[in-house]
């Protein structure tokens, strides 16, 4: 989880004179973020401004048949990779644990959240049905689902123009509504 302050965490380098101000904001990859928030949440502690998924693992379980249908296309990401580091962090616990998969928490009361995910990942299934249940919440949630694209696409920003482009469109999320 990286706590932000201002956007100027977003773009290394450069003149950032003129990027507003955020209120602090949880960015996470994976499932921490959304699993930290609800504990915050649960034991009454200040809200971070938004919450921003990038490809997040919010299912444990390897049950989703995006795993099929996206096998051989991710090249980061498989129901063997999934499995096997599932279970060794969920040692004996089920995958249906609210706070190992967020996918099966209580979502009310959530901040704003922004995720963005590959049409080509395993979790994309997940994904999805994440975003349903944070509107159903009645979370403010958007999803952003990208064409073409692998798991965490945007660790390759300096020389993949989607994973700049996804990257910016991240900033815009935060600062729309900061």
């Amino acid at each position: 989880m990286i706590r932000l302050s201002t956007t100027r965490n977003l773009r290394p380098g450069g003149d950032h004179s003129s990027i507003p101000a955020l209120s602090p904001a949880t960015v996470s990859s994976h499932r921490r973020g959304c699993e930290s928030v609800v504990r915050a949440r649960d034991e009454g502690l200040p809200a971070p401004a938004a919450l921003v998924g990038i490809s997040p693992w919010v299912n444990l379980g390897t049950e989703c048949e995006t795993y099929d249908r996206c096998a051989g296309l991710d090249p980061l990401t498989s129901r063997g990779i999934a499995a096997y580091f599932a279970e060794r962090y969920l040692a004996g616990t089920s995958a249906r644990e609210p706070l190992a998969s967020p996918l099966f928490a209580d979502l009310a009361g959530l901040p704003r959240t922004f995720i963005q995910v590959a049409d080509r990942e395993c979790f994309l299934g997940d994904v999805v049905d994440m975003h349903q249940r944070l509107l159903a919440a009645g979370v403010d949630a958007e999803l952003s689902v990208w064409k073409e694209m692998f798991h965490v696409w945007h660790l390759y920003w300096p020389t993949l123009p989607e994973g700049k482009r996804a990257v910016a469109e991240i900033a815009c999320f935060l600062t729309a509504k900061a």
